[in-house]
């Protein structure tokens, strides 16, 4: 029993040492101290070399632990994973409003909430290179999901999660087919074995698995200590043909990163010799050596230096000691010419630039380039448009499809991201001007590029028109309709006024008696020009009327005497 225990106690230990790095294991990401030969060796930190581990899980929580730390990795981590994502835009086809309420639901509201997981699983691309989405189906009440939607009838309703990627296994199964498996926990294999025990929270833990996953229970007690993923749809980065898994984003740069740690660690060693700096006293020299006699000068010397060092009362910058001529004091510090020259930094902040692709003016906004904001864009532009396409086709063939299987649709939307707005703004809209004078873009994508809501707008023109009697709310456009055909014409439809009388059983077409030749409508509006006629003759004097005869004679080359102007009657 006491051989037991000890052994115990010094596994215990060895894994305190170790930090508990094990394959699948919790870690805290610490990869830069020296724990263990063998544990640096398999990291591929050791003195000697300096190699980035192959494991994939390994790698993931280097991944994970450079984005905790902060710093340039982890702010261009965010930035493409907010650029990346965009608003969805569901493309209605031949869809009624009951459907296109439900999937615009699905986007935006409880229980999915489709926005917010598509942006936790841009990050965990970046981070990981591996997406497993995990979707449960639920029923909800319309009036429980949106207020557009039919009050009592139940609607399937998806709901999204991720399967922990430091728990997933990727296996080979065949020429260029991957089978995915869900790893166990150690400890809880252990609980399920033992069923349960004499802690409370683990009985009740145990209790739940056995209530609600029986069949997982099972598995484990047999022995099994994974389970095969037969629900995934995996969006993977960047495969290569010899490993199973993906490619982290932070893959190419974690050397750098590694060398860049042991330089700040090299600096944060200096910095602490200095601030704990050696003060040395020495009494006496060659000509004149301390000896029996003169002992007190030492003994008196040490004892000014302690009494102010201990008391703060007596502790200032610059303070006075009273001793012979053989007294000396020196300050022992490192040197700091290591630590205060960062041109040791400059080739690895290049490598990492250059391995990361993103350039600083996506991360600060600042440019001293004309170009630099939409030449920037084309590095990274690529790898963003092939997460949003994988996302797309996901969402359309687990999602989409399978709710419209369950609630019984007939059509669904086609979703889409909105653009991804990097490009200089005065250039992009000088280009949709011309695009959209052509006809060949829509108002919602041309105000989406600058910024502007149309839905919004036009709400706005709406409350605006009290104010702006007779402006109409969009100026003539290409997609402008044409006015209507007032009296006759080649344009479509029949033209107005009586002239042609409909036949119906009340009139045979026979014109009535008495009926004028011309419509109301067009008598009021021939009886409106006369009068604004009559209006703008007797408006003008003499005076203009000579002129304006004198301007018609001169340009009709006649000659018009006093003698044709007056009335001889």
């Amino acid at each position: 029993m006491a051989d037991e225990e000890k052994k115990l106690k010094l596994h215990v230990a060895e894994a305190a040492f170790m930090g508990q790095h094990s394959l699948f294991g919790e870690s805290n990401g610490s990869f830069y101290l020296p724990y263990a030969q063998d544990h640096n060796a398999a990291l591929g930190l050791t003195p000697e070399k300096l190699v980035v581990p192959r494991d994939y899980h390994t790698v993931v929580r280097m991944c994970y632990d450079f984005y905790q730390r902060g710093g340039v990795v982890s702010t261009v981590i965010n930035r493409m994973a907010e650029f990346t994502v965009t608003d969805i835009r569901n493309g209605q086809r031949e869809t009624t409003d009951e459907i296109n309420s439900y999937f615009e639901a699905v986007l935006r509201r409880n229980p999915s909430r489709l926005m917010r997981f598509l942006r936790k699983m841009a990050l965990e691309y970046y981070l990981t290179g591996m997406v497993l989405p995990r979707i449960d189906w639920e029923q909800v009440k319309g009036s429980d999901l949106s207020p557009d939607l039919k009050k009592n009838k139940l609607y399937w309703i998806p709901k999204f999660d991720l399967y922990p990627q430091l728990l997933v296994e990727v296996r080979w199964a065949g020429w260029g087919e991957k089978t995915f498996w869900l790893k166990i926990p150690e400890k809880d294999v252990r609980l399920i074995q033992n069923s349960g025990s004499r802690i409370k929270a683990q009985q009740l833990k145990y209790q739940q698995w056995v209530e609600h996953y029986p069949t997982f229970v099972d598995l484990v007690k047999k022995g099994g200590d994974a389970i095969k993923l037969t629900d995934v749809d995996p969006i993977l980065r960047k495969e290569v043909s010899i490993s199973p898994y993906p490619t982290p984003y932070l893959f190419p740069v974690l050397e750098p990163l590694i060398f860049k740690q042991q330089l700040r660690r090299m600096d944060y060693a200096v910095a602490s010799r200095v601030i704990n700096a050696i003060l040395l006293v020495r009494e006496g020299s060659d000509e004149f050596p301390l000896v029996a006699e003169n002992s007190d000068n030492l003994t008196k010397l040490q004892e000014q230096i302690q009494a102010r060092a201990g008391n703060p009362m007596l502790m200032e910058r610059l303070f006075m000691l009273f001793t012979n001529h053989t007294t000396q004091l020196d300050w022992i510090t490192p040197d700091l010419e290591a630590m205060l020259n960062q041109d040791k930094y400059r080739q690895v902040n290049e490598e990492l630039e250059q391995g990361l692709g993103f350039t600083s003016v996506l991360l600060t906004g600042e440019s001293r380039q004309a170009q630099a904001s939409e030449v920037s864009t084309w590095a990274i532009q690529p790898q963003m448009d092939e997460f949003r396409a994988m996302s797309i086709e996901w969402m359309i063939e687990d999602v989409y499809e399978k709710a419209a299987e369950l609630n019984k649709f007939t059509k669904i939307p086609e979703p889409s991201f909105k653009p991804i707005k990097l490009q200089d703004f005065v250039k992009t809209a000088a280009v949709f001007q011309a695009l959209f004078a052509e006809g060949n873009v829509s108002r919602t994508t041309r105000d989406e590029m600058a910024g502007i809501n149309l839905e919004t707008e036009t709400e706005l023109m709406k409350d605006e028109q009290g104010l702006l009697k007779g402006l109409p709310a969009f100026t003539p456009t290409p997609y402008s309709p044409l006015p209507p055909m007032v009296g006759g014409g080649a344009g479509p439809g029949r033209p107005l006024g009586s002239q042609n009388v409909p036949v119906n059983n009340r009139n045979s077409g026979v014109k009535p008696p008495g009926q004028k030749p011309l419509s109301k409508i067009k008598a009021s509006e021939d009886s409106a020009h006369v009068d604004w006629m009559n209006r703008s003759i007797q408006l003008m004097d003499d005076e203009e009327v000579i002129e304006l005869i004198n301007v018609v004679a001169a340009e009709r080359g006649l000659k018009v005497s006093p003698e044709d102007i007056i009335d001889k009657d």
